[in-house]
């Protein structure tokens, strides 16, 4: 596999709207530029439809090599939304956001007062794919918010 250095900077076409969105909203406003492109560039040679997904796209860049440098800044796009996005789920960081902010709030995201804190607590911290580093600020979310640990839950 090789590797490649990028400058990401106001200079490239998409990063300056991209940097700050959500990884699920980054992928759809690449895709969604994409399809803009081929629609605007009918010599792109593309089936009528656009494409749907981040591998259709890959595909297709594959196609067009008169569009080698422009392409070459979706695929770039295209790589990096794959990779943030198989970190976040390698990562079980959506289950590990939705805890922290459960326990934060009190509530979990239909208002509902959180309950079992431990276990759900206790299972991810027990979770190999979790950074130990995120473990850490889970429990000391935990200690703060529960003002501690009581010792039947330390077990």
């Amino acid at each position: 596999e090789q590797t490649k250095e990028v400058v990401l900077n106001e200079n490239d076409m998409l990063w300056p709207t991209l940097r700050h969105l959500h990884i699920a909203d980054t992928i759809n406003h690449v895709l969604d530029n994409f399809n803009t492109f081929l629609s605007e560039n009918k010599a792109a040679g593309m089936a009528k439809g656009g494409v749907k997904d981040l591998g259709q796209m890959s595909d297709a860049l594959k196609q067009m090599p008169q569009y080698r440098e422009l392409l070459g800044k979706y695929s770039l796009h295209i790589q990096m939304a794959r990779e943030a996005m198989k970190l976040f789920d390698d990562q079980k960081l959506e289950a590990l956001s939705q805890q922290e902010q459960d326990m934060v709030m009190g509530e979990d995201s239909e208002g509902k007062p959180v309950k079992n804190l431990i276990t759900h607590i206790t299972a991810l911290l027990r979770d190999p794919s979790i950074l130990t580093s995120d473990k850490l600020r889970l429990l000391l979310l935990y200690i703060i918010t529960q003002e501690g640990i009581r010792d039947t839950d330390r077990n």
